[in-house]
């Protein structure tokens, strides 16, 4: 009962205390979840029921560090332990420089890759995206 009254008193305050008391049982993205969705919910309460321009302006920077905050803790849980090689594309298509915009359409269609290395000479010369191919194909 006394971390809801001090959620309801102290919003930002509160969570973080809520916070610090859901890390004992739980993985720590989860409690920063809760807290931002209360933090979320606080910040929604004070635009709506209060008509101050400072009140509203605290609000809406709240809803949005909440998310911000959420957010970066979902990604940083999803990447904790992975390594640029683990998530750096390995196998990429070769495009010659001197293949037609046909070549280059079949094999969009033939792979799942969006982005071709165009070589000359077996030397990268640039990047080809799904989308210049596309444009390409439309002139």
């Amino acid at each position: 009962m006394i971390i809801f009254n001090l959620i309801v008193a102290f919003p930002l305050d509160g969570c973080q205390i809520l916070c610090v008391f859901l890390s004992f049982k739980f993985q720590t993205h989860v409690p920063k979840r809760i807290s931002a969705r209360i933090d979320k919910l606080s910040s929604i309460e004070f635009f709506v029921f209060f008509v101050s321009s400072i009140l509203i302006y605290s609000a809406v920077s709240v809803l949005i560090g909440s998310q911000i905050t959420a957010d970066d803790t979902k990604y940083k849980f999803m990447l904790k332990g992975l390594i640029i090689p683990d998530v750096v594309m390995k196998q990429y298509e070769l495009i010659k420089v001197n293949h037609t915009v046909k070549t280059a359409v079949a094999m969009v269609l033939d792979s799942k890759n969006k982005n071709f290395l165009i070589t000359e000479e077996d030397v990268p010369v640039r990047t080809l995206n799904r989308d210049q191919i596309i444009v390409a194909l439309s002139n």
